[in-house]
């Protein structure tokens, strides 16, 4: 069974829609809509596969009685293997989503990384909190010889790691850095250099589907500069 022809098999019919809607009435169940994926949002195909699984009774009552679509009623291995999947998925659900962010220094995210223990005699996973900066460590017999900090910098940078104290991970880092911009002045403008890059490419696009919205085919001869103040104004209203 694929669960995106079960899903795809209710999103051409208003009728099988309509059946659907009076068996989640029947069987009690949540009055939600099947969610179909799209390959260019993060988190769809879990959630079309959390949506499916949570109308499950539904869909076969609809789907059973339907000569046309009666092969499309997901079987117990069906379910068990959508189960899997969605369980393998739901950790990592909103994972993108603080990724996506445009409010929040998304180089500060933090992850959970499951990593398999190298020592035979150590547990077989271990839990480990990491964060986005830790993948790119270098090795200190790695490490090159030159490097772009003067001397005076990298004692005063490392006097000043040495004196920082612990940050909670939910605060954002902007507003403590701006607090303690006078007690750690060369970490401070490292921070305002580095936590503005963006993790993804989604609030570029974003910009520009806002764009797109504004330049239509009924305004099609706005200047350059109108163009730029109507998205800026629109992003930041």
């Amino acid at each position: 069974m694929s669960e995106k022809k079960v899903v795809g098999c209710f999103s051409y019919s208003w009728r099988r829609r309509r059946e659907l809607s009076e068996a989640q009435k029947e069987l009690k169940l949540p009055q939600h809509k099947l969610k179909t994926e799209c390959p260019t949002r993060w988190g769809s195909k879990q959630a079309m596969i959390a949506r499916v699984l949570e109308q499950q009774c539904g869909i076969s009552c609809v789907l059973s009685v339907d000569r046309k679509a009666r092969h499309l009623v997901p079987t117990w291995q069906d379910i068990e293997v959508l189960g899997a999947v969605n369980n393998s998925l739901s950790p990592l659900a909103e994972f993108p989503d603080a990724l996506s962010r445009e409010q929040y220094p998304q180089p500060s995210v933090s992850v959970t990384v499951r990593e398999e223990a190298e020592d035979q005699n150590a547990p077989a996973l271990k839990t480990t909190k990491k964060t986005l900066g830790s993948f790119f460590k270098v090795d200190e017999d790695h490490r090159p010889a030159s490097s772009s900090l003067s001397s005076l910098q990298a004692v005063a940078i490392t006097s000043e790691l040495q004196l920082s104290a612990a940050v909670d991970s939910e605060e954002n880092p902007l507003f403590w850095w701006k607090e303690h911009a006078k007690q750690f002045p060369a970490l401070s403008k490292l921070a305002q250099k580095y936590l503005c890059i963006p993790a993804t490419s989604s609030p570029s696009e974003r910009v520009f589907s806002t764009g797109g919205n504004i330049v239509t085919c009924l305004r099609a001869s706005l200047k350059p500069e109108s163009v730029d103040s109507l998205v800026f104004l629109a992003k930041n209203l």
